[in-house]
């Protein structure tokens, strides 16, 4: 009776060990997952921010600035969407938006004719106005 009663003993300190190591694990995967979207997310806006600042410098400069620009298709392995902000009256845009998972990200910009795309865009500043092919 005894050899039994500590079997019995082993085998739930051994079910309870394994299930508090599941739960540690899963509580770990699950920080991790979200430790990765939030630098995801931070350098998906460090990208936003240079190419804010990229499309300003470009309005506050004199005409004939051109200057090519690569936006790529993934950061961080992570998929995103750019857009341009439209007014009804024209398709003249005074911002930018990347969208990562549920997050929109807006960018304000000088009036911007032509809209933002992943891959090659080129800029340029001909009288006075901003353009981008």
């Amino acid at each position: 009776m005894k050899n039994s009663q500590i079997s019995i003993e082993f085998l739930l300190l051994a079910g309870l060990s394994i299930c508090i190591a599941i739960v540690m694990l899963v509580t770990i995967t699950a920080l991790t997952v979200n430790k990765t979207d939030e630098k995801t997310y931070y350098e998906i806006d460090d990208y936003g921010v240079s190419l804010q600042q990229e499309v300003i410098l470009a309005g506050e400069l004199e005409d004939g600035y051109n200057r090519r620009i690569n936006i790529p298709i993934t950061i961080n392995g992570r998929s995103f969407t750019i857009n341009n902000g439209y007014t009804s009256s024209s398709n003249l845009s005074g911002y930018f938006t990347i969208d990562y998972n549920t997050i929109d990200i807006y960018y304000a910009i000088p009036p911007l004719n032509g809209t933002l795309k992943k891959g090659l865009n080129i800029l340029t500043k001909n009288n006075s106005r901003l353009y981008v092919n």
